[in-house]
Formats: structure tokens, sequence, C-alpha cells
């Protein structure tokens, strides 16, 4: 079921529910009740403990499992109480009740980073997105796409933002879809050692990044084409960058003994390589990754390694240049 609406993810979330649903012999619902219901199995399932997702994913598991229910069981949306406003409130009440889950992926060296964006023969759209995901602590879902409630789609071109002034200082900043707060907002990174939003061990992206945008303007004006239906990541074949292009190519530089890379273990092995090195603080990090507070970072950084801890983080550490990285 991949139909441009999120069709995968629903696919698993939809099997994932029929498995709680027949482990607690509860036969699927009649047509018209299926969110609800499924609302109160993925409830039953956080509070017994046999639920080995994290809340969150429970969440965006619910929000697929009602795309299910309105695409193929032709379930209404109510306008005020109906089984979308109750999925909202239940997702929400989901993370704000559960406890903070530690994600076991673990992370990747900066050294992966820093050869996948210098590999002579890597894609230069899936290299520039690597390079902003790991500069700004992102998800590389969010980066690839934006969301609706009729399913992702590419991020567009016109919503990046690049400036590069004479001094050699560059930035870009990226409009993109908050998953967790159902909005849009700016994701910025700089090379300007003075901006608490420079990343201190950056793989360039700032200049890497302003040089790719000015290349896909060119290629879109020739051809013609808007710029607001353009996807900003592309790759040589035309087809937009997925996050799993971008692990693939980090994966080619994994290192002997690591488990396989996933796309969301960069923005968890950005934050744990910035902790291991103390190279910045918990509020900076938390600034990057734009995390809500630092208690959060706790789902992401390694606490549970020796060198990856974040008690033994200062509160305030000098602010650093980038580390040079050939490109």
């Amino acid at each position: 079921m991949h139909d441009g609406r999120g069709g995968l993810c629903c696919t698993s979330a939809v099997r994932y529910w029929a498995c709680i649903s027949a482990s607690s012999k509860t036969p699927f619902p009649a047509q018209g009740r299926a969110t609800l219901d499924a609302s109160f199995a993925l409830i039953a399932a956080l509070c017994s403990g046999t639920c080995h997702l994290a809340p969150r994913s429970v969440a965006t598991y619910l929000a697929r499992i009602r795309q299910f229910a309105r695409f193929v069981l032709n379930e209404p949306d109510e306008a005020a109480f109906g089984t979308h406003a109750a999925r909202t409130l239940v997702a929400k009440r989901m993370i704000k009740w559960s406890p903070p889950s530690l994600d076991k992926r673990l992370p990747f060296p900066i050294d992966t980073v820093r050869q996948a964006c210098s590999d002579p023969t890597a894609d230069p759209g899936v290299v520039a997105a690597l390079a902003f995901a790991w500069d700004t602590l992102a998800r590389l879902g969010p980066l690839c796409h934006g969301s609706t409630e009729n399913g992702p789609y590419p991020i567009p071109l016109s919503y990046a933002d690049c400036a590069r002034r004479p001094s050699g200082i560059a930035s870009v900043s990226i409009k993109l879809f908050d998953k967790t707060d159902k909005s849009w907002g700016s994701v910025f990174t700089t090379s300007d050692p003075a901006n608490p939003r420079c990343h201190p061990a950056s793989v360039g992206a700032p200049l890497l990044v302003c040089e790719y945008v000015a290349r896909r303007w060119d290629a879109v004006s020739k051809a013609g084409a808007a710029p607001s239906n353009a996807p900003l990541w592309v790759r040589r074949t035309g087809h937009p960058v997925r996050p799993r292009d971008i692990a693939a190519l980090l994966n080619r530089h994994r290192p002997p003994g690591l488990p396989p890379i996933t796309g969301h273990a960069v923005r968890i092995s950005g934050g744990s390589h910035l902790v291991a090195e103390k190279l910045a603080s918990a509020s900076s990090i938390a600034l990057l990754g734009r995390c809500a507070d630092t208690s959060s970072l706790r789902t992401y950084i390694r606490d549970h390694l020796p060198h990856l801890s974040l008690s033994s983080l200062p509160a305030h550490l000098p602010s650093s240049s980038p580390l040079p990285v050939t490109l």
C-alpha cells in the first residue's frame, strides 16, 4: 500500500495493530470505528508494557492508521468531536504521559560523515542533504519531505534560503515540517563561529548547500519549471532524495563491526559526538537540535556509555570554529 500517502508506514502501522489485536484476542473493528478502536488497542499495549515501540512511534502509527481508515475504509472526519479530533488528543497524551525511551541505535563516528561527504562518486543531492542533516541534527524524514493529511511530498526548492557574505561566511535556512508539532518552521545553520547555530563539528554544510542550491536554481530555470514544484533535494536520476539514499551513502563508509546505519542515526550520532568530544554544552546541543529542553536529549545521547555522558558535560563551553573537512 504505497500510494503517495505514507503508504509504507501505513502498512507497518496496520500490521502492528493487527498483531496486538490478535495477541489480545480482539477482532478488527467494524467500519466507522477503526481509529478509536486502534487508539484503545495502542493505549492498552503502552500501559501493559507489551509495546516495544517508543511513544512517538506509536503516535505516528496511530496517525497512519487514521489515514488507512480514511482512504481505505472511507471513515469520515467529524468537525468537532469526531475520531480525528480524538486521535490527535490521544497521540499527545501518549507522548506526554509515557516515560522517555532510550533509542538503542548505535551512533556512528564523524569520520563516516566526512568520508561520505568527500566521496567523489556520491550523488551531490544526497551529500548536500546529509551535510545539512548533520550540521543541524535534523531528522531525515522531515528534511526530505513535508507532510499533509494526504501524505508526504518532497520539500520544494523555494523553501531553501541561502546567503553568502563577501567574507566567505555562508548560512542556510530551510523550511521543514515538524512531525511532533504538526507545523512548519525554519531550520538554520551557518559557518559564522560567533553564531550559536554554528555546528562546532561542522562538515561544511552552509557552503556546500549554498553551492548545491545555486546549481539547482540554474537547472530548474533552464528547464522552465516552477521552484515551488521542483524538489530541493534530487538525485542524478531526477528523483527526489529519500532518507534511505542518505543511509545507503553512510553505510558505504560504515566502520567494520558497526551495525547497519539507519536514517535517524544521523541525529543521534551528531548529538552524541558533541557530548563525547565536549564540543558543546547540553543547552547548545538542545538549541542545535531544536529540542524543547535538555531533558529530551536523553532519548538520543548515549548516556549509558561512559564516554557519552551528559553528566560530565559542563554547563557552558566557549564557542569553537567548525572543524575543517575536505569536500
